[in-house]
């Protein structure tokens, strides 16, 4: 062979180039967030669960995985569960089907790594990733309202500032270290909007994404009930983008896409209450006025959605800008918003209970986000949303750092007091203590969470790895460890870990989100290789 053949010969092109397949911006850049997001959250995860529902869900799969449904309650002082009775008289959860589903991988993961400790170190190992999982939910679902962006023309810059500023800007972050439904339900109907603009934007496509509309919209039902509100919306967007002739066909296949999530519903309606259409929920109080239900869940200083996640204001505020882009998207958007607050305002419990922040709003946070990247297609918002992201970052780090429980624990003898000045000679005033967290801005979740922040730091300080604190997990495992109320501590999987004396060798899994952090912040970095680069 002549050498000038030699030096034009190109070796043969492989059949799946991941650098070359990475280069591509519209590519590296969700993944580049994941990376980040996902790293970000599993460093701060707790390990724990935060509250009865979730120890409900956790039981739940434990039946579920050995085709049992009952659940058997543990004596004091361990758990005591959410249930209700089945069709058979035994106790049963009521909680979506989706709580078992899509936990089995986390949960199988967490079995399989159980393996490695000896007892009493099990069942810590299985729910530092079981409970986990919120950190992977909130990263796809960054990366997908990245993919969101780019979908509809916004710069790449601008797309990766939303989706960061709401999974670590807003108390979605704080959120994701619990095992609630919301986080998982959030993320399918960011599915259900990323596959309504292929939708649009992709005709030729078209059955194909509306079957994954609703797919998505089944899977959240498959979560929360309450989700099936935002199906009639869904469907009339669909309806209203596709062509004259396959809207029938296109209504058709989001019925088919529903099906099998909805038919999976019935299912476990069946096998637990004897009837399909029963999801076994006990009956709830629709009590509170509608005005006051809204206030607080936007306003107000405990629960306001607009103190915990200001990148909601800047949606409110480039409204006007996001609808001479796209119409139909910022009104199905706002629509899905007004919907989701309407079903939860005159909820008795519409805070969420002690959750950090509005906990049933997280379900269309990225709603707003939405709103926020089709404004910035025609309007230069990186400003304002960097300026909510240092803002939310610094009303949310303490919803990160310390166990919410554990500072309403350590305030509760000041909040009775203040509720009812006879106590402790009385019973606490419980309505006029929620009327505190939730109306008044001393007593509201952010300041608490910012006040406890010095003690936490120096309780964490003082603790020896020779000498771990006492009574951290009493009792029973498994139920104590959501109901952890002992001095503020620094609420990080891997700080319980350093305090309870438990195997130094679990620490090395920080290598693995500090590892995620550092390629994501590589692939950030790098900027979109010249045309025709290989």
């Amino acid at each position: 062979m002549p050498p000038q053949e030699l030096t034009d010969a190109r070796p043969p092109e492989k059949l799946f180039d991941v650098r070359r397949w990475l280069r591509q911006p519209s590519r590296r850049r969700p993944i580049a967030v994941f990376l980040l997001v996902f790293g970000a959250a599993a460093i701060f995860s707790g390990g724990h669960s935060y509250s009865i529902d979730e120890e409900t869900y956790l039981a739940n799969l434990r039946a579920a995985v050995h085709f049992e449904r009952t659940i058997e309650q543990l004596p004091p002082p361990g758990a005591q569960y959410l249930v209700v009775f089945d069709k058979d008289g035994g106790l049963t959860s009521f909680y979506g089907v989706g709580t078992v589903v899509f936990a089995i991988p986390a949960y199988a993961a967490g079995k399989a790594a159980a393996f490695t400790v000896g007892d009493p170190w099990k069942e810590m190992v299985l729910r530092l990733i079981y409970f986990g999982n919120g950190a992977v939910m909130l990263a796809l679902t960054a990366a997908l309202l990245v993919c969101i962006g780019l979908e509809l023309g916004v710069r790449q810059r601008s797309a990766t500032l939303v989706a960061l500023t709401y999974a670590t800007g807003t108390y979605a972050f704080a959120h994701s270290k619990t095992g609630f439904s919301e986080t998982l339900t959030a993320l399918f109907l960011t599915v259900a909007v990323l596959q309504l603009l292929r939708s649009r934007l992709r005709p030729e496509w078209l059955t194909r994404h509306v079957v994954g509309i609703g797919l998505a919209l089944g899977a959240a039902c498959m979560m929360r009930a309450s989700a099936l509100v935002f199906v009639a919306p869904f469907a009339i967007a669909v309806a209203w983008w596709a062509p004259d002739t396959r809207r029938v066909k296109a209504i058709l296949y989001l019925g088919l896409g529903l099906a099998a999530p909805i038919a999976l519903v019935a299912l476990n309606n069946w096998w637990r209450f004897g009837n399909p259409l029963d999801t076994g929920y006990p009956t709830l109080r629709y009590n509170v006025p509608v005005y006051e239900g809204l206030f607080g869940l936007f306003l107000s200083s405990g629960k306001g959605l607009f103190w915990f996640a200001p990148l909601t204001l800047v949606a409110v505020l480039v409204v006007r800008s996001a609808w001479g882009t796209s119409r139909s998207l910022v009104a199905l958007a706002a629509t899905c918003i007004a919907l989701n607050a309407a079903t939860f305002a005159r909820f008795n419990d519409w805070n969420g209970g002690n959750t950090f922040g509005p906990r049933y709003m997280i379900i269309v946070l990225p709603f707003f986000a939405v709103v926020v990247l089709a404004a910035a297609k025609q309007t230069a918002v990186d400003r304002a949303v960097a300026g909510s992201w240092i803002l939310g970052g610094v009303t949310t780090i303490g919803g990160a750092l310390v166990y919410f429980n554990a500072v309403y624990a350590a305030n509760f003898t000041q909040l009775a007091i203040a509720a009812n000045p006879t106590y402790p000679a009385g019973q606490a005033d419980w309505g006029g203590i929620h009327n505190l967290l939730n109306f008044t801005p001393r007593f509201s979740q952010i300041v608490m969470h910012m006040r406890a922040l010095p003690d936490v730091a120096r309780n964490f300080r003082d603790t020896s790895f020779s000498n771990p604190p006492l009574h951290l997990f009493e009792g029973d495992m498994r139920g104590q460890l959501s109901l952890y109320q002992s001095e503020l501590r620094l609420d990080t999987w891997w700080g319980y870990w350093i305090e309870v004396g438990a195997p130094k060798w679990v620490l090395l899994l920080l290598i693995v989100p500090i590892a995620a952090v550092y390629f994501g912040i590589r692939l950030v970095r790098e900027g979109p290789e010249r045309p025709g680069a290989i």
